[in-house]
């Protein structure tokens, strides 16, 4: 979870919850396939009972039978990404945007090159400069569609991003623009 949290439950079952460690390697801006988790026990809360999520140390997968009432307190997302892991080998296998403005606004810089029309090409311009990485790409990628050489000079900005992942695409981009126009 990219956020902090509460849990109280409110039925007379209560909640629990398979707690999975969190390697040291583990950088949430920085998905890797590579991260395992490591389980750490269960964690209970009876009817009535606070459980704290330590969520920058554990992955929780919540055990829940049937519809129980609990009661969340959650602080708003804290990390810019949401893992999900594999439950049969702990594995990390996804990561989604934790924050849903970001996802939006990823789907506007798709939509604004799929419109492929000149008005969208300052949108896009600005969408790039955008401090979540995702967003920033999203937006280079769909500027390729409406002005080839403005979207040459962002990938080339590119190669030196911030963000590892990006810096990589922009460097593959490239590589595979010169692999087009030599022929090799």
């Amino acid at each position: 979870m990219p956020e902090l949290a509460f849990f109280l439950p409110l039925s007379s079952q209560g909640i629990s919850a398979e707690r999975y460690l969190l390697p040291a390697s583990y950088k949430n801006e920085l998905f890797d396939p590579a991260v395992k988790l490591e389980p750490a026990g269960t964690v209970r809360a009876a009817k009535g009972e606070l459980l704290q999520l330590e969520t920058n140390k554990y992955a929780y997968d919540f055990q829940i039978q049937e519809a129980i009432t609990v009661v969340r307190l959650m602080t708003a997302p804290l990390c810019p990404l949401e893992w999900l892991f594999s439950k049969t080998t702990l594995q990390a296998w996804q990561a989604n945007d934790a924050d849903i403005a970001f996802t939006q606004l990823r789907v506007a810089a798709y939509v604004l090159g799929k419109i492929a029309h000149q008005s969208s090409v300052a949108p896009l311009k600005t969408l790039s400069s955008h401090p979540h990485h995702a967003v920033r790409w999203a937006a280079i990628q769909n500027l390729g569609r409406l002005n080839r050489s403005e979207a040459l000079v962002k990938i080339r900005e590119a190669t030196n991003d911030p963000h590892p992942h990006v810096r990589r695409a922009a460097q593959k981009t490239l590589d595979q623009i010169e692999k087009k126009t030599t022929g090799r």
